[in-house]
């Protein structure tokens, strides 16, 4: 028999329907059936990798560093996000691009730079 030759691409986990979602959770159940090969860890990957399940996420409400643009009122905009790690353990980092003239940008590292200062004073001042 001759095999015909085919190109197979990389799965796109993008574009999972409900029905493909649904598919890997069965999957996952009939696993758990045999417990001496199958742990949480291992399907919370699954699920992660799967898009199933949330992915942890940087929140920017606690980035110093856009806390210092958005006191001084320079835009910024979320790109997207970069992964990080190894399922289940990964984490996800947004990407993020700042638009502002030449003395906004200024105005941000002196912030920056003021409260880096201050920190160090403080500190010297209580040992």
């Amino acid at each position: 028999m001759k095999i015909k030759k085919t190109v197979h691409p990389k799965f796109n986990f993008d574009t999972m329907s409900d029905r493909d979602k649904d598919l890997v959770k069965e999957v996952i159940n009939f696993l758990k059936e045999d417990k001496s090969n199958f742990d949480e860890k291992k399907e919370k990957s699954i699920l992660q990798k799967f898009q199933i399940s949330d992915i942890p996420k940087f929140d920017l409400s606690n980035s110093n560093f856009l806390r210092h643009a958005r006191k001084l009122k320079i835009f910024y905009n979320d790109q997207g996000v970069i992964r990080v790690g190894d399922y289940p353990d990964v984490k996800e980092y947004p990407i993020v691009s700042i638009q502002a003239d030449i003395r906004d940008l200024e105005k941000l590292y002196a912030s920056i730079a003021s409260e880096i200062n201050n920190l160090r004073i403080n500190s010297e001042e209580s040992k």
